[in-house]
């Protein structure tokens, strides 16, 4: 059952998530171009030109190339997702773990596309001739990660408490000395 925040929290992971479809989009005519420019996530160039898919250029490709962006995508939703609970005062739980569920929802779908690229590539075109690249472990792997991460944003922190606020402040002032009698009665009242 998705909570009142679902669809911020899944319009954040969209635009955050963006540069993944964008990247996966930019290999899957790497054969149509003969080769790629495009960069990782930490800004360094990738520039491959004049070959096919083949021999080491598949090995850039699985080497860990789309995985920083998934989880930095996962690192800003939640950590967006436990600010806005903390902001207004909400239990985070049910929020977290809605963005979490949704996280994996995003890395399934994204392995499915990057090992269905992988396979139009190595079959020039025609997919089926090759056999789809076996990606449960490292979709696994990503969502174990995106698991430690959630566990971490819960227990950053609760929720900031709310000040008391007296209806109406009672604090009798003699020449700048006064009692709060308000504070007087909520001491009293917790022993």
């Amino acid at each position: 059952m998705a909570t009142e925040l679902h669809p911020l929290t899944r319009a954040k992971l969209d635009e955050l998530s963006r540069p993944i479809t964008e990247t996966i989009m930019k290999w899957r005519f790497f054969n149509a171009q003969k080769g790629i420019e495009t960069t990782k996530h930490d800004g360094s160039a990738v520039s491959i030109h004049g070959v096919k898919y083949a021999g080491s250029v598949p090995l850039v490709y699985w080497s860990g190339f789309f995985e920083p962006f998934m989880i930095h995508a996962a690192s800003e939703t939640l950590g967006w997702v436990a600010d806005h609970c903390k902001e207004r005062r909400l239990d985070p739980a049910p929020y977290i773990d809605e963005a979490r569920l949704l996280i994996h929802d995003l890395i399934r779908k994204s392995y499915h596309e990057i090992a269905k690229t992988d396979q139009l590539l190595r079959g020039n075109g025609f997919p089926e001739t090759v056999t789809p690249h076996d990606v449960s472990s490292k979709e696994k792997a990503a969502c174990d990660h995106v698991d430690r991460l959630a566990k971490a944003y819960l227990l950053s922190g609760p929720p900031t408490p709310r000040a008391s606020e007296d209806i109406i402040e009672i604090k009798p002032n003699l020449w700048g000395i006064g009692v709060n009698f308000n504070a007087v009665w909520r001491r009293i009242r917790g022993k």
